[in-house]
């Protein structure tokens, strides 16, 4: 299948969009589909670097010919129908397009839709008009409602889309159990850092014996400066680049830098932050990640007291600490690659969705069946109280996964992950009995497969259960005894 992105990125801009786009191509790529870019070839643009990602990428001519009355309108250089028509000249079939321009709406969606039939998905986080059959907003606690679109939504900090490899470090952040004094912080505002929040930031910490590590690349233009402040310093590190991001946050305590996706990174791997926002467009994020208790949020003209924030900070860390691991397990890009595959094979489109409390009626009833109790490990039925204090304390916890198998819309089914140790997870599952003999299970376990590429998953089913058993073995899972079946992890290129 050929899936065509439409991305821009400039200096003006930065890097997130062709970020998350990266992530979610390269778990695509994985998975065997085609992959080409399309960007407009605006001064300072990140074509390069998408090059040396592994994509083919065509250059839009960068033709200015409109500035329009909206920042993201100026963005785009052009009218929609402009771009289009250039897309259009240089895309000439795709099975599926993903845009991701704040630029780009409605509009431009419904000329390449009519034009290529194909699908079209948009990634936004801003509740824009848009013309598309599937809208992606990774904003914490973002509600499908609050689109008028027709599209499906998927929307939430469940779908922050982020480089793979963080999924996988984040084992290492649930086993971690404090911080180190004098604590080990991390400052980044981004790339470009337009405003040089980093030098006030900097400012403060080299009166203290903090351990700083400062990350701004060559393209700010305030590189020479925060290079010679950094120099002054023995316990202050200035890197440029780093293409390790989540090892580098895994050897800190603290993060002090803007919201955006980074956010979304230093949650999945525990790191508490303190976050300044630095354009209109973060005050949102900023106030609704100091509401969830994720992050200390201050004002710019505040990092004058930053020594004394990172002190608060410090008395709320292990707080903030589990609500950040809480609030994003960095599997996003793998759950949005498994609702493109759905939208390309349409007649496979079963769903895992995240359990809820309202389920719990429903697990219950399935889970008192005969048929279900028959093979279960654990012989007795739970009473209704019994599984309503299990069922909440499962919710609860941000090692583990609760899932609802829906087809059609339909809830048909449970699937479930148990964390045993780091990198190992325990599978349950079980079908509504009124749904036999449909190929729910192995549709499920295929889910899984997408979702969680990067660990162990075992099973261990009982030897009469023959249909269980077969189950596992056409999934794909190596039997090593028994009753224990195990599957390894799978689509390591894309980690």
């Amino acid at each position: 299948m050929k899936i065509v992105f439409r991305v821009d990125a400039s200096l003006q801009i930065g890097s997130g969009h062709v970020m998350r786009c990266l992530s979610i191509a390269n778990v695509l790529k994985a998975k065997k589909h085609t992959i080409h870019f399309l960007c407009l070839d605006l001064p300072g643009n990140f074509i390069a670097f998408i090059k040396e990602s592994g994509y083919p990428v065509t250059s839009l001519p960068y033709i200015e010919s409109h500035t329009g009355s909206q920042e993201y309108s100026r963005w785009l250089t052009r009218p929609e129908e402009i771009d289009a028509q250039q897309f259009l000249l240089h895309c000439d079939e795709a099975s599926l397009v993903i845009v991701d321009h704040y630029g780009i709406g409605s509009r431009w969606e419904s000329l390449v839709r009519e034009t290529l039939q194909c699908p079209i998905i948009a990634i936004d986080d801003l509740v824009r008009d848009h013309e598309a059959d599937l809208i992606i907003d990774q904003t914490l606690a973002r509600q499908p409602e609050e689109y008028t679109s027709r599209a499906q939504i998927l929307s939430g900090q469940e779908y922050a889309i982020l480089a793979p490899t963080f999924c996988l470090h984040r084992e290492q952040a649930l086993e971690r159990s404090g911080y180190t004094m004098p604590p080990r912080i991390l400052v980044s505002f981004g790339g470009i850092d337009e405003h040089n929040m980093t030098l006030k930031a900097l400012e403060q910490l080299s009166q203290h014996s903090f351990q700083v590590t400062v990350l701004l690349s060559e393209r700010s233009p305030h590189y020479q400066t925060i290079s010679r402040f950094a120099e002054r310093y023995e316990h202050i590190t200035h890197i440029t680049f780093c293409s390790k991001m989540a090892e580098l946050m895994l050897q800190h305590d603290i993060a002090i830098g803007a919201p955006g996706t980074t956010s979304w990174e230093r949650a999945c791997l525990g790191l508490p932050s303190i976050i300044v926002p630095i354009a209109n467009n973060q005050q949102t994020m900023c106030q609704k990640l100091a509401q969830h208790g994720i992050a200390l949020a201050i004002e710019p003209n505040d990092i004058d007291r930053l020594t004394d924030h990172i002190e608060q900070l410090l008395h709320q860390w292990h707080t903030l600490h589990r609500n950040s691991l809480a609030v994003c397990d960095g599997l996003g890009a793998f759950r949005v690659a498994s609702a493109i595959n759905q939208f390309a094979i349409p007649e496979k489109r079963i769903s895992l969705r995240r359990a809820t409390l309202s389920d719990a009626q429903l697990t219950f009833q399935w889970q008192q069946h005969p048929d279900t109790r028959r093979y279960a490990l654990t012989k007795k039925t739970p009473s209704w109280e019994e599984h309503l204090a299990w069922f909440t304390n499962k919710l609860k916890s941000y090692t583990d996964y609760f899932y609802l198998i829906v087809k059609d819309g339909v809830n048909v089914g449970v699937v479930r992950l148990d964390r045993q140790k780091a990198h190992h997870y325990l599978v349950s599952i079980y079908i509504d009995p009124n749904c036999y003999g449909q190929g729910l299970a192995i549709a499920a376990l295929s889910n899984l497969d997408t979702i969680h590429p990067h660990i162990h998953i075992h099973a261990t089913v009982l030897v009469e259960n023959v249909a269980s058993q077969a189950l596992f073995k056409r999934a794909n899972y190596q039997q090593v005894s028994a009753t224990s079946f195990i599957r390894s992890p799978i689509l390591e290129e894309a980690l």
